[in-house]
């Protein structure tokens, strides 16, 4: 089960809860299933917070916690607008993630880090005690995709079109190979259910042809019916 990373509420986006609380919430109200946020924008919040927002939800959870992150895109420019926090060019977001990647396992390991990318200077969460949450790094781009390589456990794609995710597993999978790490990604895609204009358990089949190992399914009302609904056209 997971959730998303928005500030500020959009007409299709309504409301924005607040995600790392939402995280805490999600681990508090569940036993069994895991649960993630995908994916959280590493620019939005201090990275410090988010590290210790999601060793109290992998502690409340019983160590359930997937967590995902990315870089933001045009429609997340609008919450740093909104927020009043910068969004810098397309290089720096990724420095930015990639010291995310590095330096919150550390963190969660009880480490003391000092990370000028990140202005953390002897910076601990203290013996926390947890299982540093997989990591999943959302995006197609070729600079996200290094920092999964090199940093992460699985690898996402927003996308409708199963041939745009064949086309950027090949270009995960070259990375993998020149990196010794060939194969040790998973790899999903995050679909909306409601844009599927044709039989979804097909659209499934081909997305799984495709190399998706796991499809996050958006609902965009989510409701007791919805989901019966949801499982009915997967099953």
């Amino acid at each position: 089960m997971w959730a998303i990373d928005h500030a500020t509420a959009t007409p299709e986006l309504q409301p924005a809860w607040e995600a790392s609380s939402l995280l805490v919430a999600m681990a508090a109200r569940t036993q069994a299933i895991r649960i993630g946020i995908l994916v959280f924008d590493v620019l939005l919040r201090h990275p410090f917070v988010l590290a210790g927002s999601v060793a109290v939800a992998q502690v409340v959870s019983g160590g359930r916690v997937r967590v995902g992150f990315g870089i933001g895109d045009e429609f997340t420019r609008l919450d740093h607008v909104a927020l009043g926090i910068p969004f810098p060019p397309f290089a720096e977001r990724v420095r930015i993630l990639e010291a995310c990647c590095r330096v919150l396992p550390a963190l969660w390991r009880g480490a003391t880090v000092t990370e000028p990318t990140l202005g953390l200077n002897e910076a601990t969460l203290g013996s926390v005690d947890i299982n540093p949450p997989p990591i999943i790094i959302g995006g197609g781009s070729r600079g996200a995709i290094d920092v999964a390589v090199r940093h992460a456990q699985g690898w996402n794609l927003f996308t409708q079109e199963p041939d745009v995710f064949a086309s950027r597993v090949k270009v995960l999978a070259d990375a993998e190979t020149a990196a010794g790490r060939a194969g040790l990604l998973s790899k999903s895609v995050y679909l909306f259910v409601d844009r599927v204009d044709r039989e979804l358990s097909g659209i499934l089949k081909d997305f799984e042809t495709a190399g998706a190992e796991e499809a996050i399914l958006v609902v965009m009302k989510p409701s007791a019916e919805s989901i019966r609904d949801l499982a009915r056209r997967v099953l």
